[in-house]
């Protein structure tokens, strides 16, 4: 796997949560809908939001997908360990993750 694959999946992973996250949402969805339609107006005027709807722990797995807070001095750890990784690339002669 090249690093340009690496960062790829790395992106891909964090932009689309994970499936049980999703079917979560899409199960909560539909109870809402059931739910909105069928009450009555009188007891309950305004519909419920989505979020009365959905488990605890979704709420738990959206608090850690969300991207943590890093200081300076990790994100410059991080850069080191980019640039290393690309240095070692070049210096084999293989591609970058430009191009």
């Amino acid at each position: 796997m090249t690093t340009q694959q690496l960062l790829r999946w790395t992106w891909y992973f964090e932009a689309r949560p994970p499936d049980s996250v999703r079917q979560d949402f899409r199960i909560a969805n539909i109870v809402q809908m059931l739910f909105n339609i069928n009450r009555d107006p009188q007891k309950n005027p305004d519909p419920l939001p989505l979020t009365q709807f959905l488990l605890p722990s979704t709420d738990k797995l959206l608090e850690e997908l969300r991207p943590k807070k890093k200081s300076w001095k990790d994100m410059l750890g991080i850069a080191h360990m980019i640039a290393a990784v690309q240095n070692a690339i070049f210096e084999k002669g293989e591609r970058t993750i430009d191009g």
